[in-house]
């Protein structure tokens, strides 16, 4: 592979959430792209594919393609994996896993189309490497091989991040459910939150502070990968790591962690537990200075001194904590509080569709789906006026 030879690139993000990703692939340098189900594909070379896993902060995975086809059965989805050159791609003393997705009644079993791709991969090794083949690592692997199955086509690409890209490294403890990080930081994007951002943000039902955290990286401009300590696209041959460092050294220089000041990040949280592991992490990730984390009764939370600002939160819902019906009252008193206290404020709101968003008694000026891992919820804004309603039509949502 050629330095400069530039690939269709696929990268994947929530559902919901393939706008956000679009506008921020182009504001990393992607010039030409095109919006799919749960991502975007991209053109992109080598270097913009390791800068797009650096910087993205809405993006799952970015996967290089290698090969795309037909196949009907197990031996021709031997015969395509085998007949891309890996030893291309990386070392025979080189550890490897394959992750299958499968949409296809011969490959229903995700892990039977697994092994017969690591078998072709190990194969082809070792008839070009005097009899020595890689060895496979599924919980660490240094390449990491996507193989998607969608009927009969099969599509099989590179895991530039191996890990997925929401698992940023500041995370000491999440507790119970907690939100993905580039979940949350899509949600922050669709409330307007940007490097440089004026007023405060404030989640008055922070839990292990996924939103606090989240905020502040946009807020000084922290490239969400420089927390990560390692990538595998660094263990493949087209890796060049002075490219590598010029765009870690570009990030540093951007990075306004240590720079700025000033408390902007309020969270509260009624579980003195939660609060603990929000400071963790806001400690782990560089940002504790720039955060004020207390326990306190939802209904006894206060905006915090200063111009209105951001309200974004993650409510209970589903089976996380208890049944719907069972979280009633808390929404219908998060709505009072909104009403009694938060004039001006922008509230952002995610949670499942019916009587908990309904609960809340105050009109939607956006709702927005989104799913959170497989379960559909919308993304709800409620914008509080300051003086008379009359003054300000809200969209209708």
């Amino acid at each position: 592979m050629k330095p400069d030879q530039t690939a269709e690139v696929y990268v994947s993000c929530p559902l919901g959430l393939e706008e956000a990703l679009a506008r921020e692939c182009e504001a990393i340098g992607v010039a030409r792209l095109r919006l799919d189900k749960a991502g975007v594909f991209c053109e992109a070379d080598f270097g913009l594919a390791m800068r797009l896993c650096l910087w993205s902060r809405v993006a799952s995975r970015v996967l290089w393609p290698l090969s795309s086809g037909w196949v009907a059965n197990r031996d021709q989805l031997y015969s395509a994996v085998k007949a891309i050159p890996w030893e291309e791609w990386f070392e025979v003393h080189q550890t490897f896993a394959v992750s299958s997705n499968c949409r296809e009644v011969q490959f229903t079993n995700a892990n039977f189309a697994t092994l017969v791709a690591k078998d072709a991969i190990a194969d082809r090794f070792r008839e070009r490497c005097d009899g020595l083949r890689p060895s496979v690592n599924r919980d660490n692997p240094e390449v990491l091989v996507d193989l998607h199955l969608n009927g009969k086509r099969l599509d099989l690409s590179l895991d530039l991040g191996g890990e997925s890209l929401h698992r940023r490294g500041w995370r000491v403890d999440g507790g119970l459910s907690p939100l993905k990080e580039n979940l949350a930081a899509g949600i922050l994007v669709l409330a307007g939150w940007v490097p440089g951002a004026p007023g405060p943000l404030l989640d008055p039902m922070c839990g292990s502070g996924t939103f606090l955290v989240e905020a502040g990286l946009i807020l000084c401009d922290t490239a969400p990968g420089l927390l990560r300590p390692r990538f595998c696209f660094m263990n493949l041959k087209p890796f060049v790591a002075p490219a590598w460092e010029a765009l870690l050294e570009e990030a540093r220089t951007r990075d306004q962690r240590q720079t700025r000041t000033g408390v902007v990040l309020f969270g509260r949280d009624l579980d003195l537990a939660m609060v603990g592991r929000s400071i963790s992490n806001l400690e782990a990730a560089g940002l504790a200075h720039l955060a004020q984390v207390e326990a306190c009764e939802l209904t006894d939370c206060e905006p915090p001194p200063g111009p209105p600002g951001t309200l974004v939160t993650n409510p209970p819902y589903g089976q996380r904590m208890l049944p719907d019906t069972d979280l009633l009252p808390l929404y219908k008193s998060f709505g009072d509080l909104l009403k009694k206290r938060f004039e001006g404020w922008d509230a952002w709101v995610i949670t499942t569709q019916g009587p908990l968003s309904k609960s809340v008694g105050l009109k939607t000026s956006a709702r927005i789906p989104l799913f959170n891992g497989a379960m559909e919820c919308r993304l709800l804004k409620f914008q509080m006026y300051q003086g008379s309603k009359k003054a300000s039509v809200p969209q209708n949502g």
